[in-house]
């Protein structure tokens, strides 16, 4: 058990055969304006070079962890939640890059929220290619910052039959609260992460900011 408090954010990154862009979504966590933050990489065993490309990193923020066996998705990501201990918890996909002030935009939206209505703090996302080149920005609850109910907002999302919540990259959550709620269901892959988002936002509602502080690749 810890005796200090632990970092205020904790960016997990659960990979598998992430080494091609690991490198560039570390760099974007180390270069983040707001510093009080854990870095934590866990490689589900991956065949490739990750061990290697993370031995190069001594900074002391960052904490390196490999499965022995492989886990899956939801399986490396439940280990993510197991494993992080700052205040909030953002779960970053091992080919997506932050923003310089991600961190300290989200932390700022629920520091202001003393009543803790507020279950996620999401942002717009720039689509990049393999290469990084924008494709495009994603602004799919608009180009206001605000909160958005959350039986709206899931009502939307149904209506629409898509995620307007956004990738994990892109949300930040209070630790505490995902204690609450539990662990990622495996039994609905491809919507691991909005099924996620539905169980916190029955604890409270989204604040969105219209500015694109996530870069959401899209490669083979």
């Amino acid at each position: 058990m810890r005796s200090d408090p632990g970092p205020l954010v904790s960016v997990v990154v659960p990979c598998y055969r992430g080494a091609r862009h690991l490198a560039t979504a570390v760099e974007s966590v180390l270069a983040q304006s707001l510093t009080d933050f854990e870095l934590v990489v866990i490689d589900d065993a991956s065949p490739d070079d990750t061990v290697a490309l993370m031995a190069g990193y001594s900074d002391c923020r960052v904490r390196f962890l490999r499965n022995s066996t492989r886990l899956g998705a939801a399986g490396n990501w439940n280990r993510c939640l197991l494993e992080a201990t700052g205040t909030y918890l953002k779960l970053l996909p091992q080919d997506d890059v932050l923003a310089p002030d991600c961190l300290e935009r989200q932390v700022a939206v629920f520091r202001t929220d003393t009543a803790k209505r507020l279950a996620l703090v999401g942002s717009a996302r720039r689509i990049v290619d393999d290469q990084g080149t924008q494709i495009a920005i994603r602004r799919p609850l608009g180009s206001q910052a605000a909160v958005f109910p959350a039986r709206m907002l899931m009502r939307r999302c149904i209506r629409r039959g898509t995620n307007l919540i956004g990738e994990p990259g892109g949300v930040l959550f209070r630790r505490a609260l995902a204690n609450e709620v539990g662990v990622f269901n495996g039994r609905f892959p491809y919507v691991l992460d909005l099924e996620y988002w539905a169980r916190l936002l029955e604890r409270g509602d989204l604040y969105y900011l219209p500015e694109p502080l996530v870069a959401f690749r899209v490669s083979a």
